[in-house]
This record gives structure tokens, sequence and C-alpha cells, in this order.
């Protein structure tokens, strides 16, 4: 088998277990009423409360539009604020939004502890730094 070859495949096996995880991660947060991507900037915003939306822009790596649609959304849910501070735009998770987030933190990190049980801590190890040096590369 040609290192070609091997590469196809080992990428064509990586994007078909991203695919599923995702699938599965997607399907248990809308029983919560999220999108991955609103509950990525509620973890955002968990982790640096009070962030500008050019900030959230800026580490989601989305265009202006998309991060100011997803607030839109979240505010409508009461799970987040934005307060004008100048030019830019503040945001910042609501009790309840706090609420859910330390409710679906855990919950998230062990849906990906199952999603990944197939390998020991060694293996896991090993592909978090294979990742980690391909990452590098790109």
């Amino acid at each position: 088998m040609s290192e070609t070859t091997s590469a196809a495949e080992t990428f064509a096996g990586l994007v078909r277990v991203v695919h599923q995880i995702s699938l599965a991660g997607a399907q248990e947060l809308r029983a919560h009423g999220l999108t991955p991507a609103q509950y990525q900037v509620l973890v955002l915003l968990h982790r640096r409360p009070r962030a500008t939306q050019r900030e959230l822009t800026e580490v989601l790596g989305v265009t202006k539009g998309n991060v100011s649609q997803l607030l839109s959304r979240l505010a409508e849910a009461g799970l987040l604020d934005r307060t004008p501070e100048g030019a830019a735009n503040r945001v910042g998770l609501t009790d309840r939004g706090r609420r859910l987030v330390r409710e679906l933190i855990p919950a998230h990190q062990e849906f990906l502890n199952q999603s990944f049980s197939a390998l020991d801590d060694e293996e896991l190890g090993t592909l978090a730094r294979l990742v980690t040096k391909l990452e590098a590369r790109l």
C-alpha cells in the first residue's frame, strides 16, 4: 500500500469518526434546544465572561453575521445578554445560561469520554499528540 493510499484511507476514517461523533453530539445538544455552534458560544462565554462580539468572531473563526445570529438566538432564549460598551458589545451569560452551561459541560465531557472509550488512556494520549502534530502543519 502506498503512502498516498494510506493517508487517504486514514483521512477518510477520521472524517467518518468525526462525522458520527458530531451527529451524536448534535442530537444530545438538541435535547437541550441547542445547536453545536450555540453550545460552543455558551462554553466560550463561560470561559471568557463578558467577551466582545469581535472576540467571539475571532475565536470561533466565523463571520460577524454568523456570530450576531447565534447571539440573537441565545439572547431570545434568555441564555445571554449583550451590553453596549463604546463601539463594541460585551456579551455575557445570564443566570439561566450559566446554570445550563454548568449542567452541559460535564454531560458533554461524559459523552466525549464514551465516544472515545474504545481507546485506552495511552492510545488517547497518542491520538492527541498526533492530532496536535498534524494541526501544527496546517
